[in-house]
């Protein structure tokens, strides 16, 4: 089956006519942009097929968050969509910018599963992503989508929260430690979750350099406006 796709899909992408219409693709990513969600096993098998290229599976993603999105109830082939998902969010020994671009792109599709019997799924994805992303374009993206899972907020807190405390116990700090906590306590304002506050102060409290404090006070501002919020 593996075999046969790519063989379709070479022909397809770059010398067949577009379904039998006598237009032949100008655009890769025409193809996966037209896949129904009857057919989306099809974008499961281009994320796996290590042959295509990162602007395709690019492609291929959007459509996916496009689809998911919108189908809710009527979405099919969710555990195969998810499974060809991790393959592309997996961290390779050698990086590039493509990686990364596919990664950050990947956060957006898993954000689609929230209406979806996937959504536990999608939202654990999500969760392994943030422990583990290095890159912090890429985190940024993944928060950002679990923050918007309504019900998540809690629990994309204390997985911050982790983060912060894992990075307030470092001695000898890095840029990339400082721009990662900068990171942490701005979306902990942003979530204004109250289980934020005493790792907050704890920073407020730490070695990390002045404009990481300022960042902590502004997300402790954001968490006195958010209780405020609550109690109207």
């Amino acid at each position: 089956m593996k075999l046969r796709f790519s063989l379709f899909l070479t022909v397809t992408l770059f010398a067949a006519p577009l379904f039998g219409q006598g237009k032949v693709l100008q655009d890769p990513c025409q193809y996966p942009r037209q896949i129904p969600m009857e057919k989306s096993h099809y974008l499961a098998e281009i994320l796996e097929d290590p042959k295509v290229s990162p602007y395709l599976k690019k492609c291929t993603l959007e459509r996916i968050t496009e689809l998911y999105s919108t189908e809710g109830d009527k979405a099919e082939n969710g555990d195969k969509i998810l499974s060809a998902i991790a393959t592309v969010t997996k961290e390779k020994d050698k990086e590039t910018a493509d990686d990364e671009m596919l990664r950050q792109t990947a956060c957006g599709a898993l954000g689609a599963f929230e209406n979806t019997k996937w959504k536990g799924q999608a939202v654990s994805s999500l969760q392994e992503i943030i422990k583990k992303e290095k890159k912090d374009e890429v985190l940024l993206a993944c928060i950002n989508v679990l923050a918007n899972y309504s019900s998540e907020k809690q629990s994309i807190a204390e997985l911050l929260v982790n983060l912060v405390n894992a990075g307030l116990e470092k001695e000898n700090l890095t840029i990339e430690d400082i721009r990662r906590m900068n990171l942490l306590v701005t979306s902990l304002g942003r979530l204004g979750q109250q289980n934020a506050y005493t790792p907050l102060i704890k920073v407020l409290q730490s070695g990390y350099p002045e404009n990481v404090k300022k960042a902590a006070k502004r997300a402790l501002q954001d968490l006195q406006l958010a209780a405020e919020e609550t109690t109207k």
